[in-house]
């Protein structure tokens, strides 16, 4: 398996992908938008109130990234995300690979011996 960590201090904060995550949001409530940043009241979000509203935005990202890394730490054990098999032991691997390979060797020498003893008796 693999361990990975989620939430708490463990976060990092990536201002440009936090920050257009959030400006996404926003811009799908169109209304709220004008209300907010639309200082001259023309309906149209021009170039320096878009500044305005990416100022706020970066504000509130760095908020939020702070509130989160408040909440509990989560340790997960998954799926290895190299494709490894998913294998939980409390010693190395290597020795237990092992094992599963004379166990496999141990299991074809017994399928094809039962399937001999098949063919005798069969025939």
């Amino acid at each position: 398996g693999e361990l990975r960590t989620r939430g708490g201090s463990q976060m990092q904060y990536k201002k440009g992908v936090e920050v257009s995550k959030l400006l996404a949001f926003w811009k799908k409530d169109r209304r709220w938008m004008q209300e907010e940043f639309d200082t001259n009241g023309d309906g149209k979000i021009d170039t320096g109130e878009w500044e305005v509203a990416r100022a706020r935005a970066e504000k509130v990202s760095l908020q939020l990234h702070h509130e989160r890394m408040q909440d509990p730490v989560n340790h997960v054990i998954g799926q290895p995300s190299n494709g490894m098999p998913f294998i939980i032991a409390d010693k190395d691997p290597t020795p237990l690979g092992n094992a599963f390979r004379v166990l496999a060797c141990v299991n074809l020498v017994v399928a094809a011996g039962c399937f001999a003893w098949f063919c005798v008796k069969l025939f």
